[in-house]
């Protein structure tokens, strides 16, 4: 009978970011992102470039897309644009994507530390389940996310200040097979 549509507008995603790397220092700042059928994440990706550009404090370092999430084409584009973005010896490296292509730049970016290690790697990719990395390999255990906080079992002790419930009082639960009220509430707020 009702017909639901939403779209999330990405053109704020990046600006943010962008702004903060801008007041900490940060002057050279590599961008790997999805340019494909996803108006989200094509948005991040495009936007994400345009700030950095019209930054006359940043500099765009290195720029790689990729077309689609999963295919080796991605892969081979996630490794490369990392690779460049070592060799240009980026600050930050943004990422736009979905989670197999995350779980690549994820896994690159560890095995190659030794190499160079940014001062910080951000990315759009909300961790629904399990974590901060959602499955995304041993590699990630040295992320720390936005909604990472302790084991998933104290989601009953998580209190939130603005709304002045508990999670447990706010009946949110998001994934079935594992509750990871954190990601929920910040992404609800």
């Amino acid at each position: 009978d009702h017909l639901f549509s939403i779209h999330v507008s990405s053109d704020k995603y990046p600006e943010y970011a962008v702004t903060q790397y801008r007041f900490r220092g940060v002057e050279r700042i590599a961008i790997i992102g999805e340019e494909y059928d996803n108006f989200f994440f094509r948005g991040v990706t495009r936007e994400a470039v345009r700030q950095v550009n019209s930054s006359a404090l940043l500099t765009l370092a290195t720029y790689a897309t990729f077309q689609s999430e999963t295919d080796a084409s991605a892969i081979r584009a996630v490794r490369k644009g990392v690779r460049a973005a070592i060799e240009a010896r980026a600050e930050v490296l943004m990422f736009s994507g979905r989670a197999p292509v995350w779980s690549e730049l994820l896994n690159i970016t560890y095995a190659l530390r030794h190499e160079h290690t940014f001062q910080s790697i951000w990315s759009v990719v909300v961790p629904w389940a399990e974590s901060t990395c959602a499955g995304q390999g041993v590699h990630c255990a040295w992320a720390i996310g936005a909604t990472q906080m302790i084991d998933a079992n104290y989601e009953q002790d998580f209190f939130d200040e603005l709304l002045g419930i508990s999670a447990s009082e706010a009946g949110l639960k998001y994934v079935t097979s594992r509750t990871d009220i954190r990601s929920g509430i910040s992404a609800w707020l």
